[in-house]
Parts: structure tokens; C-alpha cells; sequence
């Protein structure tokens, strides 16, 4: 079930879910994701990696599907990458990580990664530029000695819960 793709590819018009079971690897190219409606890109499995490819557009990427065991894993590999409008999330009542050791990416104004998987570790390089952000609020979180985590030319980096949402919690509960 692993999906392999040899020419530019565009995953538009998902009304419906997507679901890789066995990982997903391309020849170079670039991959954008057109969400629409309520698709969703599940990786369902319990070790899933993306290779040779960069994955990018808008929508959402969701660790861990129907499927899979109560652990996941998803795997950035070192020749591929996360750019774009794209969220990252644990699929429900699943443990979902995410190894990050190629590179993700916000290169844009209004460009936003979300990353909010159980654990995140980061290997090699998380970047936010030219007004992009990225958004790395996983429950637990590591840049490791080789990762880099950088913001650049009023890129913003956020890591863990924002200030405002606590802040706005904190006021809400004393009312």
C-alpha cells in the first residue's frame, strides 16, 4: 500500500478522506494538496514516511487514522518536506508523533504550518520566512543538537500554546 508518484502531482477537490497506509514517496517533485470541503490526508498506519517529495498546498494532514495501532509515527525523511498551508494533527485517541529530518516550511505571507501532534522532534530545519509562521504546539517537543528552528524576514516561529490563548483561558476562568 505505499504509494509512489513520478510526476508532478496536485490532490485537489478531496470532498473525502485520503488514506496512505504504507508511507509515500515521490521522485523530486512537488505535491500540493487542495483541500476542499471535508478531506482530510490521513496516514494510516503505524510507521509512515514521506520520501523523495515535498508536500504542500492547503488542508490538513492527519497521524494515525481508523487503522492504525494506538502508536504512529510519521516520518519526514531527509530528501523531502512539509511546505505551506498545512496542519498537522493527531488523529483522535491515537498517540501520534512526528520526525521531522528533512525540512518544513512557511515561505510566505499568510503561510502557516501547524504542527500539533502528541511529540514532535525535529532533526534537521523548521523555517518560517517573509511573514510565514510556524506553529509548533505539540504536547511534547525536541529540536535535536542537528535541528534548526529559525525565523527569517518577519517569519514568526510559535512555540507551544500562544500566550493569547492562555492568557484568554486564565481570564475566562475568573469570571
Amino acid at each position: 500500500n505505499d504509494v509512489t508518484l513520478d510526476n508532478p502531482t496536485i490532490l485537489s477537490s478531496l470532498y473525502g478522506p485520503l488514506y496512505i497506509t504504507g508511507g509515500i514517496t515521490g521522485s523530486g517533485q512537488s505535491i500540493s494538496i487542495e483541500r476542499q470541503g471535508t478531506g482530510n490526508v490521513y496516514f494510516d498506519g503505524p510507521s509512515q514516511q514521506i520520501s523523495d517529495l515535498t508536500l504542500g498546498g492547503q488542508g490538513t494532514l492527519r497521524v494515525g487514522g481508523p487503522n492504525s495501532p494506538s502508536s504512529v509515527t510519521l516520518t519526514v525523511n531527509s530528501d523531502a518536506g512539509l511546505s505551506a498551508n498545512l496542519f498537522l494533527l493527531s488523529y483522535s485517541g491515537k498517540t501520534a508523533a512526528l520526525i521531522n529530518n528533512g525540512t518544513l516550511s512557511a515561505p510566505g505571507s499568510g503561510v502557516y504550518l501547524q504542527i500539533q501532534t502528541n511529540s514532535f522532534t525535529n532533526n534537521n530545519i523548521a523555517s518560517a520566512t517573509s511573514g510565514g509562521t510556524v506553529n509548533i504546539s505539540a504536547a511534547n517537543w525536541t529540536n535535536a543538537a542537528t535541528g534548526e528552528i529559525t525565523a527569517s524576514s518577519q517569519g514568526r516561529i510559535v512555540l507551544g500554546r500562544s500566550e493569547e490563548r492562555r492568557v484568554g483561558k486564565e481570564c475566562r476562568s475568573r469570571w
